[in-house]
């Protein structure tokens, strides 16, 4: 029997092809009098004949790879983390050419697997992976949005530290962020902010009455006047919980997105 994982997996995938292409191919069996039955015409879909084209080419998520339809658990979490040679191998799912609708879908079945691999794990205060999630504008709004992302993230963030898994989201618009994430998040790093309202936010998840430096008016002042590389820091582990920090100037090559031919190149393959 394949792993039902990977066979929820074909079913996800299969879902963005088949429903451009389930139409046109039901119409041709028809029109060719073949059998119409749904094991048929599904597998056409997703290996459809020459001049037909689905919506995704990239071989880490495309419906015509074989890790998708043969039963592969090619999303194997606890794979991925497990050293090679005394090394962590690097896994790299390019979603790059698919829209915002296929994109959202194929990371939440990213981060449904990383759910699914947290769980099975035992008990530890120590820190066994983090997922880090930069630029989390639209894959976590608040309600009552819910793209397939929100539900596996607030639950990695409620859940994933009793088993050392963390989460590091990143965002310019905390207005965008549901309720849930930010009140389960133990450390926050907050720069300068553009707008009132998301000051204002900030400013409602952090306060501390109780905290000198952390009342609410003292908070949205300090955040207000915040100048390029300063940020205001909590971390509800330490006393105080809150503090300002200067980082010291850091240079990073920021190569940007990666292509095919990047990726190719990663792999040795050019």
């Amino acid at each position: 029997m394949s792993d039902p994982r990977a066979y929820g997996l074909r079913l996800a995938f299969a879902h963005l092809t088949l429903q451009s292409l389930v139409p046109a191919v039901m119409s041709r069996f028809i029109g060719q009098g073949r059998d119409i039955r749904t094991n048929r015409y599904a597998g056409a879909a997703i290996g459809p004949p020459s001049g037909s084209t689905a919506a995704m080419d990239c071989r880490t998520a495309s419906t015509s790879s074989p890790l998708w339809t043969t039963g592969t658990p090619s999303l194997d979490v606890e794979e991925w983390l497990t050293p090679k040679q005394g090394r962590t191998p690097a896994v790299v799912v390019s979603v790059a050419h698919l829209d915002d609708e296929e994109r959202t879908l194929v990371l939440g079945v990213l981060l449904e697997e990383i759910l699914s691999y947290t769980r099975g794990l035992r008990g530890t205060k120590r820190l066994r992976a983090l997922v880090v999630f930069d630029e989390v504008y639209g894959l976590l709004p608040p309600h009552p949005h819910n793209p397939p992302t929100k539900r596996p993230t607030v639950q990695l963030m409620k859940q994933g530290r009793a088993f050392g898994v963390g989460v590091l989201i990143a965002s310019q618009n905390p207005m965008d962020l549901d309720y849930r994430a930010l009140s389960n998040a133990g450390f926050w790093a907050v720069g300068r902010l553009q707008t009132d309202a998301d000051r204002q936010r900030v400013v409602d998840s952090l306060a501390n009455v109780h905290e000198p430096g952390a009342s609410p008016a003292e908070l949205h002042t300090t955040i207000s006047k915040l100048d390029q590389r300063w940020f205001v820091v909590r971390n509800v582990h330490q006393k105080p919980s809150t503090l300002l920090l200067h980082p010291r100037h850091a240079l990073s090559y920021l190569h940007g997105p990666m292509t095919p031919g990047d990726i190719r190149g990663a792999l040795g393959r050019e």
